[in-house]
Parts: structure tokens; sequence; C-alpha cells
């Protein structure tokens, strides 16, 4: 980090497992580039977290910034947005019902019953039934942007497949390598689906992924012909995602935890 020895104040959430550093433009200015994201998101030897948050303001829109724990910046985060709103009604700039301003576009946020949500721009299906051949397997793939781009994935016997070696083998194909892809394994369930997530920019399996839950729920509804309301179970627990069809936002909403707050030196 470059040293000036100013104090600069950090807010922790988790997001439904997903866990984020949030600094606040709105309470203290500093340059972002004293900020080091790879040593505050060790877990090891810094805070510890899935990717850093910044808060700001642009054209008077609460504006979003998320930069994954590789440094790398991302267009938009479910979780790290359901974060933002929950810090932005504890701060008391909002009561309820506002708007934050991603790179993806702006969403409509707020709380519903000790949880918050958020309503996004209609998604972007990029490719369906696209296939590759990984090893002995031929792989159905569906590609949708979701605020990040998302390879789904139908899978039978969810608990037992190695995650980690397959996304990073769809990732690497000569036909999507060029994409930074999330990989989504989806299992059906009913008229609901369990998913497990592989992330770009943590290049592993997280516990949640909140545009992955919102990219599997579409892919579920408009393929399996669900309902338009999904139940989405994750490693760690449960989000709901809504989405009418063709041309229609997606509404997702999930639990969130303020953890801890501190400051750092820089």
């Amino acid at each position: 980090m470059m040293k000036s020895n100013k104090a600069i104040k950090f807010f922790k959430y988790s997001g439904f497992g997903n866990d984020f550093i949030l600094f606040d433009h709105l309470q203290s200015e500093f340059n972002k580039k004293s900020i080091d994201i790879l040593k505050l998101c060790d877990r090891n030897f810094g805070i510890g977290s899935d990717g850093i948050i910044y808060l700001s303001k642009q054209n008077n829109l609460y504006k979003m910034d998320i930069y994954n724990r590789d440094a790398s910046k991302a267009t938009m985060c479910g979780n790290a947005l359901i974060s933002l709103t929950k810090h932005i009604i504890d701060s008391k700039y909002e009561s309820n019902n506002f708007q934050i301003l991603t790179d993806f576009g702006l969403y409509d946020v707020g709380e519903i019953e000790d949880k918050y949500f958020f309503i996004s721009s209609k998604p972007k299906v990029l490719k369906l039934n696209h296939q590759i051949q990984i090893d002995d397997m031929d792989l159905n793939l569906h590609i949708i942007n979701s605020g990040n781009f998302h390879a789904c994935l139908f899978v039978k016997n969810l608990k037992e497949i190695n995650i980690e070696e397959i996304a990073k083998k769809i990732r690497n194909s000569k036909s999507l390598k060029h994409l930074p892809l999330n990989v989504n394994f989806i299992e059906m369930e009913n008229n609901n689906i369990n998913v497990r997530v592989f992330e770009n920019g943590l290049n592993k399996e997280t516990l949640a992924c909140g545009t992955g839950a919102c990219a599997a729920a579409v892919i579920a509804i408009k393929n399996h012909h669900l309902a338009s309301s999904v139940r989405v179970d994750l490693t760690v627990g449960r989000l709901i995602i809504k989405w009418q069809g063709q041309g229609s936002p997606i509404f997702m909403s999930g639990p969130c935890e303020f953890v801890f707050s501190g400051e750092i030196q820089t």
C-alpha cells in the first residue's frame, strides 16, 4: 500500500455467503489507489473477503463499484448489491425503495421483511444449447449475462460433482475462453433448483452468487417451464428469484448481515 498514515473506515458485510469490505465515499474521501485489494481480501493476512465495494454518487445516484478479490473489476454482483442496499439503509441515507447504479445498469433496491432485494434490467440470453466436449463428456451449456457472464449446465447428483475441475475446463474451452465466465451447475427439484457456482475473479467455487442464481433461475424458467417464482438453494441458504419471461426484469431477494467495521491505515 501507499503510505500516507491516513485512517480509512471500512464496513464488513456478508450477503448470503459472499462477504465484502465496503468503503463509503459519502462518509470520507480517499484515493482508491491507496486501497490494496489483494492484501485486504486475503483471509490470512488481511481482513478477508470475496471482494471490495465502493459507494459513491454519480449524477445524484448511488453508484456501486465492485472489485473481485483478485483486483479485477466486475460489472455487477448480486450479493454485493444487497450488501450495499443494507448499508445505505443502515446509514439512514434512505429508508427503503431507491436506486443504485452499477456498470451493468440501474437497479431498484430495498428491504422486505428483513430481506433485501433488487430488480434488474432484463437478462441477456447469449447462447442456448451450446455444445462442447470436455474429456469424454458432451456438455450442453446455456450462456447468459445477468449482470455477469454465466454458463449454466443442468446436472444430476449435484453434490458429487467435481465443480472446480469441470468449471476450469469449461472456461478454458476454445469457444468460451474469451469470456470472463462464471459456471453454474444446476439440479432440478420440482419447481425449484439447487445451484453450485464457480466464480470468475475468485477462480474457485463459492458459497453463493446472486447473479448466478438469477441466471440459473432464468434458464430453468425458460427451458423447463417452471413457474415465474423460483426458490434457489445454494450451498449456504436460499434465494427467491422471480422472472416473468422474455423482456422482463429479474427480482432477487435474500438475507444480508452487517459483520463489523473498523479502520485501515494507508
